[in-house]
């Protein structure tokens, strides 16, 4: 599924069929499920092809089935689904979705409802910052509670601020009728965080608006000083740290594109950009070694080098099932040539930084590391 927005969200849908999508999930990525309850089933199901999406995962108790011990990364449980789910909850969105815990032994068969305890009077907004924007961000988002009282005193609302790691949830409960009210104040905020408007043109107070550029001042300089610790306590190379009116810039458009969506399914930016995401893992980690590094390493070793080269080519260009078979034979062909590549391999494709595409070639990397040669 590709998006008519340049740049937008493109989904890869494995398995399809009679207006079924599935996946199987048993390797636990960072905010991979969340990514599939938020994001990927509301996209598959609104389409017209397709009317529902389920993923199936194994139960903790049969990990024996598919676990690896030459691999330590953390697998994906049933049971883990559950938990997260609970997290998740309300969720607003109203597409179906189904999750299938399979297991060795034989059970009878448990059905659990999700019961999600939504009200129509709900507004959610989920965004997920990079650490250099997350405390700016979670001062954007809390303000707006300030801005519905300073605005609308008479109307009790309540702004809640839920936080999880770099993922915040800003959830606001209002009153019967107000929630257009609410939405159509939540799009002008955003306006006005993204530039776009003049803070006079949402309020009129001119103490109020004072207060609200402050806010705004104090967000451009959470992000500086932020950036500065992790600078001294990373020790990022200059050339890896984007401006501060990159930072800033991007900042403000993340939560002004975001609070800009007024549907009533819940809405979500859980995705950033390609070059966001390579930017933000070569900071956090440098022990990683990139698809690219990779491919520099190897020059002297011709086929290793050539498989590599075209194991890239494929990220690159998107993975599809018409060139699962070329990839799988560059890929033994890393497993057969240097057993230590083929390990960095897996672990530059294991991130996020080469997208869906890349997630795709990992799962076919570890078909291969499965097999006994």
């Amino acid at each position: 599924m590709r998006s008519e927005i340049p740049g937008g969200i493109n989904l890869y849908i494995r398995h399809f069929k009679d207006g079924v999508a599935t996946k199987m999930m048993a390797s636990d990525r960072m905010l991979a499920f969340p990514n599939w309850v938020l994001v990927e089933t509301p996209r598959i199901v609104t389409s017209e092809f397709c009317d529902l999406s389920v993923l199936i995962v194994p139960m903790e108790s049969s990990k024996s089935m598919y676990e690896d011990p030459r691999r330590m990364a953390p697998h994906f449980y049933f049971e883990r689904a559950q938990a997260q789910l609970s997290d998740l909850l309300p969720l607003n969105q109203k597409t179906p979705f189904i999750v299938i815990g399979v297991s060795q032994e034989q059970e009878e068969l448990e059905v659990i409802e999700l019961s999600s305890e939504t009200t129509e009077n709900s507004i959610e907004r989920v965004l997920e910052f990079p650490t250099e924007h997350y405390q700016a961000g979670v001062g954007i988002l809390s303000y707006f509670g300030e801005i519905i009282k300073q605005k609308y005193p008479d109307i009790e609302a309540k702004v809640r601020i839920e936080q999880d790691g770099n993922v915040v949830r800003m959830i606001v409960d209002s009153p019967c009728g107000a929630k257009e009210i609410i939405e159509k104040t939540l799009d002008d905020y955003a306006l006005v965080v993204t530039k776009k408007s003049e803070p006079e043109s949402l309020l009129e107070d001119q103490l109020q608006i004072q207060r609200l550029t402050n806010k705004l001042d104090m967000a451009e300089l959470e992000i500086k000083q932020t950036t500065s610790l992790l600078l001294i306590s990373e020790k990022y190379a200059d050339k890896k740290i984007k401006s501060l009116e990159d930072d800033v810039d991007f900042l403000r458009t993340q939560i002004g594109s975001q609070m800009h969506h007024m549907n009533a399914s819940q809405n979500i930016l859980l995705h950033q950009s390609k070059k966001e995401e390579k930017l933000l893992l070569t900071q956090l980690d440098h022990n990683k070694r990139t698809l690219e590094e990779l491919i520099e390493d190897s020059r002297t070793r011709t086929e290793l080098h050539l498989a590599l080269k075209k194991i890239s080519e494929i990220v690159e260009k998107g993975a599809t099932e018409d060139n699962e078979a070329e990839t799988k034979h560059a890929l033994e062909l890393v497993r057969d040539t240097s057993i230590d590549t083929f390990d960095d391999l897996s672990e530059a494709l294991k991130n996020t930084m080469y997208g869906v595409s890349g997630n795709i070639v990992f799962q076919w990397l570890q078909h291969v590391a499965s097999i006994i040669v």
